[in-house]
């Protein structure tokens, strides 16, 4: 392959990952909607209300545990809320704000992360849960880490990968 085909295919090869405005929108909005419906969901817990659970053990595990979860639920809803920041290319125009998202956000994580792999230790269902509960917050704080060090690197391929992951378990 010549020079010129080379740079021919990794033109047409940038083409084709862009797409059309009007999808690229929809998925922006989708991402913005779907996050604020989970965070909404999801604070929720933070009153811990027993109406909320299914059980009295649940309601007594989790109020004596009261700080575990307020810690892993409110982070994990900052982090969603922060994240789309991320990924919205009219947000990452404004390079303070898109870097306060992400500093918000490995922040949550490392609060959230850790407090769910406090929670892991007192999950229901059994031990499976717990090591599930316990693999995904490891994940969690894994992918946000890996993503932070990119940041330093400036390897921005590997950062926008990372940063999907993360989005993605949280």
């Amino acid at each position: 392959m010549n020079r010129t085909s080379t740079t021919t295919h990794a033109a047409s090869h940038r083409n084709r990952n862009r797409s059309h405005p009007f999808v690229s929108r929809f998925w922006t909005l989708a991402l913005v909607l779907s996050a604020g419906y989970i965070a909404a969901m999801a604070s929720q817990y933070l009153w811990l209300a027993p109406i909320e659970y299914s059980f009295g053990a649940q309601i007594e595990t989790y109020t004596a545990n009261r700080l575990t979860m307020m810690l892993h639920i409110g982070a994990g809803v900052i982090a969603l809320l922060a994240g789309p920041a991320q990924f919205i290319p009219l947000l990452k125009r404004f390079r303070l704000l898109h870097r306060e998202a992400g500093s918000v956000s490995c922040i949550a994580v490392g609060i959230g992360g850790t407090a769910g792999l406090r929670a892991a230790t007192f999950a229901f269902g059994g031990a499976s849960n717990s090591v599930a509960f316990g693999m995904m917050s490891t994940l969690w704080l894994l992918t946000t880490a890996l993503a932070l060090v990119n940041v330093y690197r400036g390897n921005l391929e590997a950062l926008q990968l990372r940063t999907k992951r993360s989005f993605a378990i949280t």
